[in-house]
């Protein structure tokens, strides 16, 4: 995922925009992603909350807000958060 990650990241490069991506820690334990979508293909599109809870530590939440593609989740949880992105750009594509 991390890999995939990369290489979108280097392909919105690429065009004339470089996308900022925010990586950071939160309190629960857990992580925080934030990946803006200005200047992208995906500018403007939109995605409900999507949450899913399987115990109080293993959970995540992934959302569009303002043109930010957000996601929050446990420590060992951050794969899937990019899976997440992974299969909401792919779903663009469909």
């Amino acid at each position: 995922m991390f890999k995939w990650l990369q290489e979108w990241y280097k392909l919105q490069c690429e065009k004339d925009w470089e996308p900022s991506i925010s990586l950071i820690t939160i309190d629960n334990p857990g992580w925080r992603l934030k990946i803006d979508l200005r200047g992208t293909e995906y500018s403007g599109l939109t995605m409900k909350l999507k949450k899913i809870d399987r115990t109080e530590s293993d959970w995540y939440q992934c959302w569009i807000e303002n043109n930010i593609w957000n996601a929050a989740c446990g420590t060992l949880n951050l794969e899937e958060i990019i899976g997440e992105f992974r299969a909401f750009i792919n779903s663009q594509k469909e």
